[in-house]
């Protein structure tokens, strides 16, 4: 994805688009966000599993990329 390119082939020239930043949360699963998923389960050959933490770590990088983006009120947590 960073490269530009996917699994169907479709890619970009260098330089073309908006900067990439892929983010890997160690432990984090499908559903890693569904807070009302107590008990981790298989679906259709998908591991979904809950985790606050990583939860929590993309709500922030989220926020942080509108607000370098988009800007707005100062950031508070």
């Amino acid at each position: 994805m960073v490269d530009g390119r996917d699994d169907w082939g479709i890619s970009r020239r260098k330089g073309e688009g908006v900067a990439t930043r892929l983010v890997v949360y160690p432990g984090a699963y499908h559903a890693f966000d569904a807070s009302s998923l107590q008990t981790p389960l298989q679906y259709f050959g998908h591991h979904l599993e809950f985790n606050q933490s990583a939860m929590d770590q993309s709500i922030d990088a989220v926020r942080e990329f509108l607000h370098a983006t988009i800007g707005g009120k100062e950031q508070t947590k």
